[in-house]
């Protein structure tokens, strides 16, 4: 359904939810929280409620491309209802009956923007974002407030507050900085609570880039995870592995097995260096559709 033209931004985002609402009126469509500069988070969702999984994207400002993957994906699912395709093998109808699919496909507005947009976009907190990030804005990840998002997490956030210092982390960055307690951000507060309304029984974060999926954290790994790892790094042509050093902790993806052990993965998609350029949109997605289908199977 979409051909991306254009980077990611929220004016963006904003025309393509609505464009989807028009073309499949039983979208719902929810704001779960604002942004630090007040933008809105907004999650899409089609099928049932009681067996809910849920897709994230672009927590950070250089990977806005995940955005437009999890549209896309949405999108082709509501094509596939409207028109009772299959999915995982059964008619879509069937399927989004059981099971409630949610997806965030930007976790991060303000991050995007000052990556898309440069520092004017981060209104009140334009000279915080000129001081930090070196003169090079397209470098950004973290929130307007300099916070990394997937570093907000209470999953040994303390343990990884200790590392950032000894990195030399030590305030608001373009990256890696974790913020001053976990979920101090509105952005990872909104979508923690989120997720505790919810009861997602799976959880998929959407990041760049490396075509690796991550599925392990501490011992609260469920022990479903592996099989379900294994399966959508097949469909997908991945490699399963376990970050490293500061992206070993305090992330969504962490918290979310952490505190509900149930199945929690982040997928590395794509290859070369953030941001990926929009041209590869269409060959990411084509490799991490059959991914997210093996995701939505369970």
């Amino acid at each position: 359904m979409f051909s991306p033209s254009a980077p990611l931004d929220c004016a963006c985002l904003s025309q393509c939810v609505q464009e989807i609402r028009e073309r499949f009126p039983f979208v719902q469509t929810e704001r779960v929280g604002r942004s630090l500069l007040g933008r809105p988070i907004l999650v899409l969702s089609v099928g049932g409620t009681h067996a809910p999984v849920l897709i994230a994207a672009a927590f950070h400002g250089m990977e806005w491309i995940t955005g437009w993957i999890a549209l896309r994906f949405f999108a082709d699912l509501c094509l596939a209802m409207e028109r009772d395709d299959p999915v995982c093998g059964i008619p879509a109808r069937d399927f989004l009956r059981e099971h409630g699919v949610f997806v965030l496909p930007c976790a991060n507005p303000d991050g995007v923007e000052i990556q898309i947009h440069g520092p004017a976009s981060a209104g009140r907190f334009s000279p915080l974002v000129e001081r930090v990030d070196g003169g090079d804005p397209s470098r950004w990840q973290a929130n307007a407030r300099g916070v990394d998002l997937n570093h907000n997490f209470d999953a040994n956030w303390l343990r990884l507050r200790r590392m950032e210092r000894e990195a030399g982390i030590n305030g608001p960055s373009p990256t890696q900085f974790g913020g001053r307690f976990p979920e101090s951000e509105p952005e990872s507060a909104c979508l923690a609570a989120f997720c505790r309304r919810r009861g997602f029984l799976r959880a998929a974060a959407l990041h760049t880039q490396g075509w690796e999926i991550y599925y392990r954290y501490g011992r609260h790994t469920p022990p479903e995870s592996a099989e379900i790892a294994r399966r959508m790094a097949e469909a997908g042509h991945c490699t399963l592995g376990d970050p490293q050093g500061l992206a070993s902790m305090g992330g969504f993806k962490d918290w979310f097995i952490d505190c509900f052990r149930r199945p929690g993965f982040t997928l590395e998609l794509g290859e070369g260096r953030n941001p990926l350029p929009l041209s590869d949109a269409p060959q990411i997605y084509r490799r991490t559709q059959p991914m997210l289908l093996e995701f939505l199977r369970g």
